[in-house]
């Protein structure tokens, strides 16, 4: 049961490439590509010679022209300053970032009410709003060339665009969260503070978890929804592959907060480069990755028992309508279990392990 979206019709990459705008504007880079298109030496040599003549004109341009770069420095190095104070003062995470005046002026809603969890939730929230815009826009672009890959791949496919909605939501949950980072690694200088928070600890854990759960939730919906519009069929599976969303989000993002709990590191900018800390990221990702493979094997499971266990007559919408609470209640209890978990870890956590 397929509900037709307007046709908007497949885009021809080679007509929009071939565009008289675009193909003004690649005019500077047609050196560089051709010579990294040539056939032969000979030819790279010959293509390259506006590549070689260009870097020089601007090396001499540089280095005759006539200004005091000692100031440019002297402010250069003020900008760092005052970045490694506020990381200092407000950690090195996402949301770390200057406030600007326009984000200030602007009103964050209480989302969840003026309870201390929402107050926790609000406190987050105004954070990302107001400091990591820069972060949001990246990751909305990191998204739609996603979205827009993912498109050309199942532009052949004629069946259920749903399957492609679920890896969306898998793969797209792992990524965003390990990449916005608005959760427990951007407070971790000031989790001795957070622990003395009038809150019970599984609930701090929630509270503290759920803006990252919103943001990387809303990206995700708003990239299903273009992929639906690129597609031109809103299928059922697509729907629901979102209402599976909030649950997988929350038990990912909840189980790697407590990874983070059991083996804290404080993230340091570029350090995820250094070859000690791609091999701790490595094993914490595989086991990660082994505990939400269970998750998602025992809901397979539930909704396959639920699936079997109806009569043989029974319609393909009727089983679906039993099989998949199956399992969205079996990712639920994994998330529950998570949080759980993670209100544990968070009072045993020592903040003076960081300092070691």
């Amino acid at each position: 049961m397929f509900v037709p979206l307007p046709d908007i019709g497949r885009p021809d990459i080679t007509a929009i490439a071939s565009h008289p705008l675009l193909q003004r504007i690649a005019v500077p880079v047609e050196p560089l590509v051709a010579t990294f298109v040539a056939e032969d030496t000979r030819e790279a040599l010959l293509r390259g010679l506006p590549c070689l003549a260009a870097v020089l004109v601007l090396f001499e341009l540089v280095r005759r022209w006539p200004a005091d770069w000692r100031e440019v420095a002297i402010a250069t190095s003020s900008r760092v300053g005052k970045r490694l104070d506020r990381a200092r003062r407000l950690g090195t995470g996402a949301s770390s970032t200057a406030i600007s005046k326009w984000a200030a002026r602007r009103s964050v809603p209480w989302l969840l009410g003026r309870s201390p969890t929402g107050a926790v939730f609000w406190r987050k929230s105004a954070s990302i709003f107001r400091r990591a815009r820069i972060t949001l826009v990246v990751a909305g672009l990191t998204l739609l060339v996603g979205v827009g890959g993912l498109r050309l791949y199942a532009r052949d496919f004629e069946g259920d665009p749903g399957w492609a909605v679920g890896l969306l939501v898998v793969f797209g949950s792992i990524y965003l969260s390990g990449t916005l980072r608005f959760d427990l690694r951007e407070e971790v200088d000031r989790l001795e503070q957070i622990k003395s928070w009038p809150l019970r600890s599984s609930r701090l854990f929630l509270a503290l978890l759920l803006p990252q759960v919103a943001v990387v939730g809303t990206f995700i919906s708003i990239g299903a929804a273009l992929f639906a519009i690129l597609m031109g069929t809103l299928s059922p599976s697509l729907l629901l592959a979102l209402a599976f969303l909030p649950v997988f989000l929350l038990g990912w993002v909840a189980t790697d907060n407590v990874f983070f709990l059991l083996w804290p590191v404080r993230v340091v900018p570029g350090a995820d480069g250094v070859l000690q800390d791609v091999g701790r990221a490595s094993v914490l990702f595989l086991c990660r990755a082994v505990l939400v493979g269970l998750a998602l094997a025992l809901s397979i499971g539930a909704a396959y028992v639920a699936w079997s266990l109806q009569a043989p007559d029974t319609d393909t919408f009727r089983r679906a309508a039993v099989a998949a609470p199956a399992a969205w209640f079996v990712l639920l209890l994994w998330a529950v279990l998570a949080v759980r978990s993670g209100g544990k870890a968070l009072v045993r956590f020592d903040p003076s392990r960081l300092d070691v």
